[in-house]
């Protein structure tokens, strides 16, 4: 399982193929981060950078080691994860205008 960027040899099952990054760290991590930062976003940008780094360069290699996850192209994960993390901020900021504009 996979897209060339890396390869799952273990799932959560019964969740079908689904790897545990999805169901793991990677959608809770950011939500805190966001949670201490927001409104201040370099410092929610640069936290952002140092945790997908860690993650992209240290922690899969580390599963790849493991024999979880076949690694090969770190800077193709840090790059989609740092735009996912944009996105997200970006969402953020569009709901909180439009809950303001609500209460008007």
């Amino acid at each position: 399982m996979g897209s060339g960027w890396w390869t799952f040899r273990e799932t959560t099952y019964p969740l079908g193929y689904f790897s545990t990054y999805v169901y793991g760290l990677f959608p809770v991590v950011p939500m805190w981060i966001l949670y201490f930062t927001y409104k201040r976003f370099w410092l929610f940008f640069g936290i952002e950078v140092v945790a997908n780094l860690i993650f992209a360069f240290v922690i899969l290699r580390w599963f790849s080691k493991l024999g979880i996850v076949n690694f090969n192209k770190g800077w193709h994960v840090f790059i989609a994860e740092v735009l996912i993390t944009l996105i997200f901020y970006a969402y953020q900021r569009w709901q909180d205008a439009a809950v303001r504009e609500g209460r008007s």
